[in-house]
């Protein structure tokens, strides 16, 4: 399709009027980064002290629960014949992940989402160039790309991302490898981009956080332009326009998905809105009022006072009192005219209020205490486990929007893959039921059938680490409640307990290799004690009964504590026991 001039002029129009109007939202979204990294990460970070950040702590925990590695595709087909090429298609795709480093990318991704919006471009790189919106590719391979919103727009009419006319993201590239690049036209005009610290519209961009004021294009080391690229659905087309005007160097039908480059990451959405509420919008009037208070109370606590008051004729009392060493006995003349005053200090319902602010940000955050690990959440370990997984329901839907948004990206890198003529991957291959691997290499000759044939989806929870002790946890609960009880009828059919690779893993899980070495393994010794069968008689089965009785011990919880130290603050009476826990004893 052949673009037109007026056509041009309207999109330019649009997409300018798009972007003013999402400027709201950039410019929140800056506000709630500068918030996250604080006072001490640069001269443009915020301009107070940010000393109970628990934007940072939301973002932190939540990114590392939903993304802390690649997620293991699973690749599945209907047809019998297909069964071996959709293996082998698993085994491009798990390689392709590991190859462009897709967990970097896809934390990033959840963390812009958790700030305002994620965004996601696929693609593949083209043959004559290896720099896709500023950033560096293999020739030919497919590529998952985070897009920042600060350099993104979208059709701002719409209600939804299905009804866009129009989405895109700006970025840089050098400006002499534009100019000498076979792929783009209508270059000779193009000019330098200056680097500002402000958008087209005024609004500061978040990228110069770190990197100071504007002014530094005569330092860097090579001249930059920017540029849009824009997707039509409706016109099907993709367009490369420079952003400061001109004619678009670049004009492509669309050849990719049906759903086009873009994706979006939203966890909270808003009815008949495209931008999503994030969990830092929801927490950021929180936040900023735990941090006020708190510097308040730093300013009371600094303002305190301890002094001694000397009446006139106890000034020689007085002078002694100053210069006592600690544990010293001193005669005194005049006791009553010598009293120690303190003046200041923090106001105890001030730090009640905080206290209880900072335990609303706990459970409007869903339970970060539980959710990070940070503390205990009640007066047993059963209780805690049970509170742990009743908090992570609560950021199920974050995982279970996370788990759907990364399988259509990964699906589009899937379908890149499937239909890129020229791109052969190096894997190994495991024969089953044993240590054999076979190297081989997948290509478009090993492709059968045709890509919607397949259904690429992603196996839960692989994309969040599993501690060793979790590991080990997992691998007892295995062993003692689907091994051990049925050993014999394991016999019976024929197979035979692996104590070897039992105790291979526990070391690992346990960081102790030695393990494995504590036992000696031969063959059978003659006098080892024979394994009664099932339905054999015998004096006693190998399936035995126990009974675990354990004592609890309260050592007070983080809420409990707070809740008795605010009930002390503000006057009221605490009972004995959460006393005790206030002071650490049992």
């Amino acid at each position: 399709m052949n673009i037109g001039n007026q056509f041009i002029k309207r999109l330019r129009d649009a997409v300018s009027n798009s972007r003013t109007r999402l400027g709201v939202f950039r410019s929140k979204r800056n506000d709630f980064i500068r918030q996250y990294v604080g006072k001490n990460y640069s001269q443009d970070g915020t301009s107070n002290q940010v000393p109970v950040n628990l934007l940072a702590q939301v973002v932190d925990i939540y990114a590392r629960s939903l993304v802390a590695k690649n997620p293991q595709v699973l690749v599945d087909c209907h047809a019998f014949e297909l069964k071996a090429g959709a293996h082998n298609f698993e085994l491009g795709m798990n390689h392709l992940l590991k190859e462009i480093q897709f967990s970097k990318t896809a934390r990033s991704i959840v963390k812009d989402a958790l700030f305002t919006m994620g965004i996601a471009k696929t693609g593949i790189s083209a043959v004559d160039a290896v720099e896709v919106d500023g950033i560096f590719h293999d020739i030919g391979q497919p590529y998952i790309d985070r897009v920042s919103f600060d350099d993104w727009v979208h059709d701002i009419e719409a209600r939804d991302p299905e009804e866009f006319a129009f989405c895109g993201n700006k970025f840089r590239l050098p400006l002499e490898r534009v100019k000498e690049s076979t792929r783009y036209a209508n270059v000779g005009d193009l000019a330098e981009s200056a680097d500002s610290v402000y958008d087209e519209d005024g609004g500061e961009k978040t990228s110069h956080i770190s990197r100071g004021s504007e002014g530094h294009n005569d330092k860097a080391l090579h001249k930059y332009i920017d540029l849009w690229e824009v997707y039509l659905p409706q016109e099907n087309v993709m367009l490369t326009l420079p952003v400061e005007g001109g004619k678009p160097i670049l004009e492509e039908e669309w050849e990719g998905p049906e759903s086009g480059p873009y994706k979006l990451l939203r966890f909270i959405e808003v009815p008949d809105q495209v931008v999503s509420l994030s969990a830092c919008a929801k927490l950021y009037d929180l936040h900023l009022i735990l941090n006020q208070v708190y510097r308040k109370l730093g300013r009371q606590a600094e303002r305190q006072k301890s002094f001694v008051g000397v009446q006139a004729a106890a000034a020689a009392d007085g002078e002694k009192i100053v210069n006592v060493n600690d544990g010293e006995a001193i005669k005194l003349t005049h006791v009553d005219g010598v009293k120690e005053y303190s003046v200041g200090g923090i106001a105890q319902e001030n730090m009640a209020f905080f206290i209880d602010a900072l335990g609303r940000g706990n459970w409007l955050a869903g339970n970060l205490d539980a959710l990070g690990g940070l503390g205990a959440m009640s007066d047993t370990v059963g209780q805690d486990e049970m509170l742990t997984a009743s908090a992570s329901k609560l950021v199920q839907d974050f995982v279970d929007v996370n788990h759907n948004f990364t399988k259509e990206i990964v699906e589009d890198a899937g379908w890149y893959l499937w239909h890129d003529p020229l791109i052969q991957f190096p894997m190994v291959k495991r024969v089953p039921d044993t240590d054999i691997e076979i190297p081989i290499v997948w290509g478009p000759e090993d492709r059968e059938g045709d890509f919607y044939d397949y259904n690429v989806d992603i196996i839960p929870h692989s994309m969040t680490n599993d501690s060793p002790q979790q590991k080990l946890a997992s691998l007892r609960m295995i062993w003692n409640e689907f091994i051990a009880p049925y050993m014999d009828y394991y016999i019976q059919a024929g197979a035979q307990p692996n104590f070897q690779a039992l105790l291979a893993e526990i070391g690992r899980y346990t960081n102790m290799p030695i393990v494995h070495e504590l036992m000696r393994f031969g063959e059978p010794s003659p006098y080892a004690p024979q394994v009664v069968q099932a339905g054999q008689g015998g004096n006693s089965s190998p399936v035995t009964r126990r009974e675990n009785v354990r004592i609890n011990r309260s050592a007070g919880t983080r809420q409990g504590n707070d809740n008795a130290m605010m009930q002390t603050l503000l006057g009221a009476g605490v009972q004995d026991s959460q006393m005790n826990n206030l002071g650490g004893s049992n």
